[in-house]
């Protein structure tokens, strides 16, 4: 090896050394981040308003160690409703994250049966097709949202947070909705489209 290979290898051992000890001392100046508001990108217009959150529902999402979660609904004239849940990490560690084997957007009151990508005038959302133990079907959307980007894969907000958490402490959240099958989900499906096409920002 040359001199200036391993001059070349000798500064690259260096900065990651270094990276840790800036890692830290830019943490440390940062005050704390601001809290995530995935749900701030929410903004219901007529026909749909505020109406009381159902304490019943079987809708029960597990999200320890967050530090906002809030629920509320939302329903038309036509006697639909959909739920909306706003889920906010300041920052994740051990036991406190939005991606993890014990958080869970469906929660164990639900059973996925169908899971896919869907595409709506408000941008990308994840959906599941659910049943409750009843056996009534309902379908939730969601998606992620670290440092300001909307992400719709759990391994893209993974990767996302770990690349911002490299300098900061990336807020993280989650936004999801959920609306009842009337008999047909299809239907149910173009209500939820409609909803976030006057609802939500991209």
């Amino acid at each position: 090896m040359s001199r200036a290979q391993l001059a070349g290898f000798g500064v690259a051992v260096a900065i990651l050394l270094a990276l840790p000890l800036l890692n830290v001392a830019l943490r440390s100046s940062r005050p704390a981040p601001p809290l995530a508001q995935p749900a701030a990108w929410l903004n219901p217009q007529p026909p749909w308003q505020a109406v009381p959150v159902d304490v019943r529902s079987a809708w029960l999402p597990m999200f320890p160690g967050a530090d906002e979660l809030q629920r509320r609904a939302f329903g038309n004239a036509g006697g639909d409703t959909v739920e909306v849940l706003s889920v906010a990490y300041r920052t994740q560690r051990q036991g406190a994250e939005l991606v993890s084997e014990i958080s869970s957007v469906t929660g164990d009151g639900l059973q996925t049966r169908i899971e896919r990508l869907v595409g709506s005038a408000a941008g990308a959302f994840c959906e599941a097709e659910v049943t409750d133990p009843a056996g009534a079907r309902a379908i939730i959307w969601w998606r992620y949202q670290v440092a300001g980007r909307n992400l719709v894969r759990p391994f893209a907000q993974q990767l996302w947070y770990g690349i911002n958490a490299l300098v900061w402490q990336p807020p993280a959240g989650l936004m999801a909705l959920r609306i009842p099958c009337r008999g047909d989900c299809g239907g149910a499906r173009r209500t939820l489209q409609e909803f976030v096409g006057n609802s939500v920002r991209r």
